[in-house]
């Protein structure tokens, strides 16, 4: 899952859905500075920040499963409303995304293998709505990995609504004009024939300081996508006891793209010293219930 801004990566006018008062504000201008900095890292950020949970957070069509829902649940104290759409992104070697406006034929046909309804979702507080969907496979598509994104753009309340009148009063009371809408998009895989993948983990990149990451790069092999559970342990050069330091779920390397780098903070004391220490990288199939380990790598820190 992944939460962009509405209207495609565009801005929407008014943000209505997450209430009122300073406090209210405040998580306002935290959950768009948290969109935007991650925008592409959909594994990082949930959706039920800004009142909003779906569940899965990635669709997959493989062998004979055809069918799909999705559940969209408004965990605000505000009603909302989403258009429902499909929209072609790709991933650069950073993980950010961008949308593709004349995606490759092959991809572009994708949005006939794929049906789903509804296409408009309006939720109470509280409320659960499911989106269902088929995929099929017409005639003369070969085999391989088709991939797309489906949107749930909100559609802002009409001016005349209550809920646009509680907004005003809202801008009106912080004087703060709220200019994005925050809407939720997750991947739908259609695959047919044999495919497979894997991943391995190479140049790893320490950044020490208040604050210490790492920045690992993910190599991606075999003939589809793959999404990685990656964790970090930290342990001395003679080995003996480690410690899991970070985690990362389901970070993703899109077909055809062979490398992406991931940013993994690290969770150790104030003033930890790194010299000396080992760091292993272990990445484990996220999309496997079981998650094996695809791959391991140790990397040593010099003294």
């Amino acid at each position: 899952m992944m939460i962009t801004l509405a209207n495609k990566f565009s801005l929407r006018p008014l943000l209505v859905y997450l209430g009122r008062g300073d406090f209210r504000l405040r998580l306002l201008v935290f959950i768009i500075l948290m969109a935007i900095s991650t925008v592409g890292m959909p594994e990082l950020v949930k959706a039920a920040k800004h009142g909003v949970m779906v569940s899965p957070q990635r669709v997959i069509f493989e062998g004979r499963n055809r069918s799909a829902q999705i559940r969209v649940v408004n965990s605000s104290d505000q009603p909302c409303k989403f258009r429902v759409e499909l929209v072609h992104i790709a991933m650069d070697a950073t993980g950010r995304m961008r949308e593709i406006k004349e995606p490759l034929a092959a991809q572009k046909n994708v949005e006939k293998m794929l049906r789903f309804s509804p296409r408009q979702i309006s939720l109470k507080p509280k409320e659960a709505q499911t989106i269902r969907l088929m995929a099929r496979r017409p005639a003369g598509v070969v085999d391989g990995e088709y991939r797309v994104h489906l949107s749930l753009v909100p559609v802002p309340p009409d001016p005349s609504s209550s809920d646009a009148l509680e907004a005003e009063q809202v801008e009106k009371k912080t004087s703060v004009n709220i200019d994005m809408m925050i809407g939720v998009t997750l991947p739908v895989f259609i695959r047919f024939g044999d495919l497979a993948a894997g991943v391995t983990a190479s140049n790893l990149v320490l950044h020490e300081g208040e604050n210490p990451f790492v920045n690992l790069d993910l190599n991606r092999t075999g003939n589809c996508s793959v999404a990685t559970d990656i964790e970090l342990y930290l342990s001395s050069p003679a080995g003996g006891d480690e410690t899991r330091v970070g985690r990362v779920s389901g970070a993703a390397v899109y077909y055809p793209a062979l490398l992406r780098t991931v940013k993994i903070p690290l969770s150790v004391p104030a003033g930890f010293r790194f010299a000396g220490k080992r760091l292993k990288a272990v990445l484990k199939d996220h999309e496997d219930t079981n998650h094996p380990v695809f791959s391991s790598k140790i990397f040593a820190f010099r003294e």
